[in-house]
């Protein structure tokens, strides 16, 4: 079972920048209990951080221009913190099991330029040291990763940055991207299955990330 570790509120209501427990960049802070209460004399913000949980809920929902009208919230001026004009935002850092890396998910959200409620941003992040993960671990790990990434409406779309080859072998030359260096010092990125070698060599079994270690995949 999912459990949150830490949460991030900014600009939202009288949360100007309130954390509770532990975010991937607090490291020293202690993870939220199980069982968790919020205490606080009345006006000081106990409703505004239960509704940020769900302010959440329904952007993802419903999409945040309808979240921020929802349920008596009067929209995106009535929500901002007082006096702020940078983006609301939060910051969830939960695992999926005790034993699993943590995920932190991003939002922010501001006013475009027709002052509608957008997403400025939005990240799902996971640290994972491969360090000492075994190559069928990671082999695994990226099968893991393709079941979330269904492609399908309402699924999930990952992004992956690597330098471990035994991923890659578990992945699809479609999949993969390389990013290079050019030489003038700025970078470059192709799709490794725009290499005819490349897509032969691995339809005839050789693995990707095996080509790559052989610098089948860098610039030759």
């Amino acid at each position: 079972m999912a459990k949150i570790e830490g949460f991030r509120v900014k600009n939202f209501r009288a949360l100007q920048d309130v954390t509770i427990g532990k975010l991937s960049n607090s490291q020293q802070a202690r993870p939220l209990t199980p069982m968790t209460a919020v205490i606080g004399k009345n006006g000081v913000g106990k409703s505004s951080l239960f509704d940020a949980f769900g302010f959440l809920a329904d952007g993802l929902r419903h999409g945040v221009e309808e979240a921020c009208d929802a349920r008596g919230r009067g929209g995106f001026e009535r929500i901002r913190s007082l006096g702020q004009t940078r983006p609301i935002g939060f910051e969830v850092s939960y695992s999926e099991d005790a034993d699993a890396a943590p995920i932190t998910y991003r939002l922010y959200i501001d006013l475009d330029a027709n002052r509608r409620p957008h997403v400025s941003l939005e990240t799902l992040t996971q640290l994972i040291s491969s360090r000492n993960l075994n190559h069928k671990l990671l082999e695994a790990l990226a099968r893991e990763f393709r079941q979330h990434a269904t492609g399908a409406k309402g699924g999930s779309q990952i992004f992956v940055t690597t330098h471990q080859p035994y991923f890659v072998d578990a992945l699809d030359p479609e999949e993969v991207w390389v990013l290079e260096k050019g030489a003038d010092g700025f970078a470059t990125i192709r799709r490794s299955s725009d290499d005819p070698i490349v897509t032969a060599m691995v339809a005839k079994g050789l693995p990707l990330g095996g080509l790559w270690y052989s610098d089948y995949l860098d610039a030759r």
